[in-house]
Order: structure tokens, then C-alpha cells, then sequence
């Protein structure tokens, strides 16, 4: 078998199956503990605008544009199972006073630590035809999925927590987009305010 023929081998018979699996197990996780994972972000939320607020009062941010719950790949390769919600003024990234805190997403991460564990099983199979950087690319593309299940989750949440009083006391620019993605990379927008009209895009 060459190394070609291994990793299509590989992928067929054990990364599909498995990935879809955890795909699995992370909706019925989500469905059972719901409550406690939506709360776990309207508290990130609210520990974000009370930041937000606390720069304002000491002049280090203007009104807010954009907050931004961001996935950093490195991070998440290193286990290190935490998004950073950044809050930006109008100029988004060239807002360089940094105003964030942390948003723990083990809950859904232990899951790619369990399907990485059981391809290092796997892969030992194929007489080092299939190597760690191959499980580690892997990872990789996984985490494209894992990051739009989260994006979904936070797009549901966000309609709470939207509703605290901490976010109602923070100074908001014109226009407000609240984001889920990459840091400086792709994110899509899971709510946006303009000119006091809330809306939750869907």
C-alpha cells in the first residue's frame, strides 16, 4: 500500500466514520445540557460589556462597532479550548486598544480531542505510512466545522444575550455587528443593530 493509497484507506474507513460520530455525540451533548452552554455564553457577553464598559469610563474605547467572539487556530491546536471576544470601534482591527475577555468552549473541543485520540490509534495501523502532521491537518479542517456549530450556538444566544442590562449600558456606534469566527479571518455576522433596530440574522 503507498502512502496515497494509506491515507485515502485512512480516510474512508475511519476519519468519515468517526468524524460523523462526534457530529453525533455533540448534538445530543448539546440538546442535554443546552441551558448550561447558552448560559455559559450570555456570560461571556455580559463579562464583555462589562469590560467594554470599564475602557469607556477610563477613555480607552469609544462607542463600540463590533464585538467579535474569535476562534485563534493556534490556541485550539495547542488545547487550549478558548475563543477571545474582542470588542472594536467603528474601525474594527485598526481599533488597536485591546478591550477582550475569554469564552470557554471546552464542551464542544473535548469532542475533536477524543476523534484525535482514536485516529492516533488508527494511524499506528499503517506502518508510518500516515504520521502525526497527517493527524494534524486533519484537526485542522475539523475545526472549520466545529467553529460554524459554534457560531450557530452563539447566533441563538446572542438573542438573550442581548437583553442585559450590562449591554444596554455600553456606548454602541451607529451601526453594532456582533461576530463569530477566525480572528482576522472569516466570521459571519450573528446579530447586528442599526440605529436602535435590533435584529438576530439568520
Amino acid at each position: 500500500m503507498t502512502r496515497d493509497e494509506a491515507l485515502k484507506h485512512f480516510d474512508e474507513n475511519y476519519v468519515q466514520t468517526k468524524s460523523i460520530e462526534k457530529f453525533k455525540r455533540i448534538e445530543e451533548y448539546y440538546l442535554a445540557n443546552k441551558e448550561k452552554i447558552i448560559n455559559s455564553f450570555i456570560e461571556s457577553f455580559k463579562q464583555i460589556c462589562l469590560k467594554i464598559k470599564d475602557c469607556q469610563l477610563k477613555g480607552e474605547k469609544g462607542n463600540i462597532g463590533y464585538i467579535q467572539y474569535s476562534m485563534l487556530r493556534t490556541n485550539i491546536m495547542e488545547k487550549k479550548y478558548e475563543y477571545v471576544v474582542h470588542a472594536f470601534d467603528t474601525y474594527w482591527y485598526f481599533d488597536e486598544e485591546n478591550c477582550s475577555v475569554k469564552y470557554d468552549v471546552k464542551w464542544i473541543f473535548k469532542f475533536l480531542d477524543e476523534l484525535e485520540d482514536e485516529l492516533e490509534e488508527k494511524r499506528v495501523l499503517y506502518m508510518n505510512k500516515i504520521t502525526k502532521a497527517d493527524i494534524d491537518k486533519i484537526k485542522l479542517r475539523q475545526l472549520e466545522v466545529y467553529n460554524k456549530i459554534l457560531a450557530a450556538v452563539a447566533k441563538y444566544a446572542v438573542e438573550k444575550a442581548v437583553r442585559l442590562k450590562e449591554f444596554e449600558d455600553i456606548l454602541l456606534d451607529e451601526v453594532l455587528e456582533v461576530r463569530s469566527g477566525e480572528y482576522r479571518g472569516t466570521s459571519e455576522v450573528i446579530y447586528k443593530e442599526d440605529k436602535g433596530k435590533k435584529e438576530n440574522v439568520s
